[in-house]
C-alpha cells in the first residue's frame, strides 16, 4: 500500500512539474498578447518558449520588440545581441538595434547597425517581389527577417541628421527619393538637414515640396525659412 502511494505521488508531480507546451505554443500565446498590447504578459510567455529553445530567434526578436515598446531599450538590446551570436546577419535584428540606439540617442551605433542592415542579404530593393512559403505552424522562416533597404536607409538618414551629419543625410533622402518611399517627409527633412548646412534657400525648396505633397509640419517651416 505505501509503495503504491509513493508512486502515485510520484506521478503526480511528474505531471505537475514538466510543462508539455511546445515552444511555438508559448510564442503564439505571446502574440495574442503582443496584438492586445500585453507586452509585459507577453514577455513572461516568451521567456518560456526561449526557456525550451535558447535559439528561437522570432522569440528573441518579438521579447526585444516588447521591451522597446516599454521603454527599456538597453534590455532589448542584449535580446538582439542573443540572435546574432547564432544569426550574424539577421537584418531585422541589426535594424532593431538601430531603432533601439536611435531612442537611446546613440546615434552613432544607430548608424552603424542600420548600415550593416543595409548589407546583408535580407535587405531588399524596392523592386524585390517577396514571396513567403511557409508550412503550417513555420513561425522561423527566413523571409521573416528581411526589410527593405529603403525603409532602412530612411531611418539612417534621420540618425544622420540627429548626428550633424547632414550631407550624408541629405545623400540618403535622395536615395529613398529614388524609391518614391515616403517622399513628403524625405523633403521635409532634406529641409532641415539644409538649415543645418546653413544653406536656407535650398532648404525653402524642399520645404515648399514638401508642403506640396501635403505634409504640414513643412506648411508651417515655410513661414519662418521662406519668408523670414
Amino acid at each position: 500500500m505505501f509503495r503504491h502511494l509513493v508512486v502515485y505521488t510520484l506521478i503526480i508531480l511528474f505531471n505537475f512539474s514538466c510543462d508539455f507546451t511546445s515552444p511555438e505554443e508559448y510564442y503564439d500565446l505571446a502574440i495574442e498578447q503582443v496584438d492586445e498590447g500585453n507586452y509585459q504578459e507577453a514577455i513572461e510567455l516568451l521567456n518560456k518558449a526561449i526557456e525550451k529553445r535558447h535559439k528561437f530567434r522570432p522569440a528573441l526578436l518579438q521579447r526585444g520588440f516588447c521591451k522597446m515598446q516599454l521603454g527599456r531599450d538597453l534590455e532589448a538590446v542584449k535580446d538582439f545581441e542573443s540572435l546574432l551570436k547564432f544569426d550574424s546577419d539577421n537584418t531585422l535584428a541589426l535594424y532593431n538595434l538601430g531603432e533601439c540606439y536611435y531612442n537611446l540617442s546613440e546615434f552613432d551605433k544607430s548608424i552603424q547597425f542600420y548600415s550593416e542592415a543595409i548589407n546583408t542579404g535580407g535587405a531588399l530593393s524596392s523592386e524585390s517581389l517577396q514571396v513567403n512559403l511557409r508550412l503550417i505552424g513555420d513561425v522561423d522562416n527566413d523571409s521573416n527577417y528581411s526589410l527593405y533597404k529603403n525603409e532602412i536607409r530612411f531611418e539612417r538618414a534621420i540618425s544622420y541628421f540627429k548626428n550633424d551629419e547632414f550631407k550624408k543625410a541629405i545623400q540618403d533622402f535622395e536615395k529613398v527619393l529614388k524609391t518614391n518611399y515616403r517622399k513628403a517627409e524625405c523633403y521635409f527633412w532634406m529641409g532641415h538637414s539644409s538649415m543645418g548646412l546653413n544653406d536656407s534657400i535650398q532648404a525653402c525648396q524642399y520645404f515648399t515640396i514638401s508642403a506640396n505633397l501635403g505634409f504640414k509640419e513643412s506648411k508651417e517651416e515655410i513661414y519662418q525659412v521662406c519668408y523670414d
